[in-house]
């Protein structure tokens, strides 16, 4: 027996993904992204604008040649979501032989999400980008505080590298 829906989720077509941020105007993406790409699924993106522009900006592929992914770069979020709904209605509507073959299209993303999110290559982006963002928040803090921040910097480094 497992907890949560996860014999659900392997039983889907398509996971549905809803992030934290919706209405807010930023680009905001969490794990629960990562979980359809994880389990090899498609996924449709109930998040905040241009969230799948910035996936892409990682290196992951999305579904624009299976379904019109336009509602990505669509400012109101309530349109936005109706866009999204279109396309789950639309693959409701398909039968199992119709999601069979289209799953068949669509290994090749699904492989690419799944071995680029294991990849060195992905880890060592989203190291260097926290290593960024944390250089960023320092240079930013009042001088007393930064020599403290900057030394707690120097051990997140340390334990960086004996992960790697």
């Amino acid at each position: 027996q497992t907890l949560g829906a996860l014999p659900y989720m392997i039983e889907s077509f398509l996971h549905v993904v809803t992030e934290t941020c919706f209405w807010e105007d930023k680009t905001h993406l969490t794990e629960k992204i990562f979980k359809p790409i994880v389990a090899k699924q498609p996924f449709v993106l109930i998040g905040c604008a241009n969230n799948l522009d910035y996936l892409k900006s990682y290196g992951f592929k999305t579904f624009d040649k299976f379904w019109d992914e336009s509602y990505d770069s669509i400012a109101d979020p309530v349109a936005r979501l109706q866009s999204v709904v279109k396309i789950v209605h639309d693959i409701c509507n398909m039968n199992n032989k119709e999601l069979h073959n289209l799953l068949l299209e669509m290994s090749d993303i699904l492989e690419h999400n799944y071995n680029w999110f294991y990849s060195q290559a992905f880890i060592d982006t989203c190291w260097q980008e926290l290593t960024d963002n944390l250089q960023s928040a320092i240079a930013q803090l009042p001088p007393r505080i930064s020599a403290k921040t900057l030394s707690q910097l120097s051990l997140y480094n340390s334990l960086r590298n004996k992960s790697a």
